[in-house]
């Protein structure tokens, strides 16, 4: 009697295993196909942000035909989703710049390659598109690959295209035919296009293709999430005259101005200890612009000393003249803590380093500040470096304000 459940049984599974053969058959006979699906994005405390998934913002041949005058369709055998590591595999040394990228919120990428029919003048296009949590790491993202470039690249000025440009050519190039680079960010997207191109006619290719893709990362109607300006706390007591002199005078009071850092992107160049992200540094009170919230801290995921830094920065939106620092500490236990000012320009060139932020024992919630006698221009990033925290313990900050001086009318 138990003889036909197992026949029945045996005869089900062959019919399966054929199906399923059968099956692997015919797909393998079809063209070859991906499949992408879009990643959900995390709100960023940071101005706008891009909506569309890396994919949706790569170029199309049908954009390729507006930029290049001619026809081009997408190679599909390189074309699709890629790693992060793609965005530095040209970099002198890529292992130590795919380390520097690290923990700075990647989201998803893609590479669309274009090549012309038509030899006349553009030949080949490749967009890359790499998508970030914020805007800022998007700017610690393009400095990074902005150093890769060796020979045969030359850097060149041209039009500006999204909200940073970079752009290089090909000092190597042929008599003929010639290559270009435009680097640039738009909201927390980072972008390559490279171009090869008839000599003469491919800078402007890649200007009309870089315009193309910048617009489809920042639509017409954006919504943005949190202003990049704050106001500072009405309670506060301003510890700078007018008339200040040239001497820095440390400070734990917010000073007069405007706060530059709330909401901006903050990256650590370490990672963070669980929960505790860098941009919990500089997230905004919820219920409107009045301030910066103490109750979320950016925490170091290790102790600092001499030899282990641990470093904190937040990227502007734009250059701005710094008269002011102030951060508040997270400190787990009290102790003996060493931290400094670093401020750098859009290139990561260091303006002024070196400021003593605090050098001896603090609390948690502690603050500390710095008023910069003369303020300090072209400022894009503020970098706060730990170089000692108590035995054992990882520093944080609950804050980080960098103070802009009041536009006068």
């Amino acid at each position: 009697m138990r003889t036909i459940p197992i026949v029945a049984r045996t005869l089900a599974l062959a019919v399966v295993a054929w199906l399923l053969v059968v099956g692997c058959s015919v797909a393998s006979a079809q063209a070859p196909r991906r499949l992408f699906v879009p990643l959900a994005y995390r709100s960023a405390s940071e101005g706008l942000i891009v909506t569309s998934a890396a994919a949706q913002l790569a170029l199309t041949p049908l954009e390729f035909r507006q930029a290049a005058g001619h026809a081009g369709f997408q190679d599909l055998t390189v074309s699709g989703a890629i790693e992060e590591a793609v965005l530095v595999a040209d970099c002198a040394d890529p292992d130590a710049s795919r380390a520097r990228l690290r923990g700075l919120g990647f989201q998803t990428a893609y590479r669309s390659v274009l090549r012309g029919e038509s030899t006349a003048t553009v030949s080949r296009a490749e967009h890359i598109v790499a998508t970030y949590g914020s805007a800022g790491s998007a700017h610690y993202v393009a400095q990074e690959m902005a150093t890769c470039p060796g020979l045969p690249w030359q850097a060149v000025g041209i039009e500006p295209v999204g909200q940073e440009t970079r752009a290089w050519i090909s000092v190597a190039s042929g008599a003929t035919t010639g290559a270009y680079r435009l680097l640039f960010i738009e909201r927390d997207s980072v972008q390559r296009i490279d171009v090869t191109a008839t000599v003469g006619g491919g800078l402007d290719a890649l200007i009309a293709l870089g315009r193309i893709a910048a617009t489809k990362a920042n639509p017409a109607t954006p919504t943005p999430l949190a202003s990049a300006t704050v106001t500072a706390s009405p309670t506060a007591t301003p510890t700078v005259s007018p008339t200040s002199t040239t001497t820095a005078t440390a400070t734990a009071t917010p000073p007069p101005g405007i706060d530059v850092a709330a909401g901006r992107g903050a990256s650590a160049l370490s990672p963070p200890a669980p929960g505790h992200p860098a941009g919990d540094a500089v997230d905004l009170l919820g219920g409107g612009q009045t301030g910066q919230d103490a109750a979320t801290f950016w925490l170091a995921a290790s102790p600092a000393s001499a030899t282990t830094n641990q470093l904190i920065r937040v990227a502007l939106e734009q250059a701005r003249t710094v008269s002011a620092v102030q951060v508040r500490l997270a400190l787990p236990t009290s102790g003996t803590v060493a931290a400094r000012i670093d401020l750098r320009d859009f290139f990561g060139t260091t303006i002024l380093s070196s400021i003593t932020l605090v050098n001896g024992t603090a609390v948690d919630d502690q603050a500390f500040g710095f008023v910069y006698g003369t303020p300090v221009p072209n400022v894009r990033n503020v970098d706060i470096v730990f170089t000692d925290s108590p035995a054992g313990v990882a520093p944080g900050l609950r804050t980080l304000g960098v103070y802009a001086p009041t536009p006068t009318a």
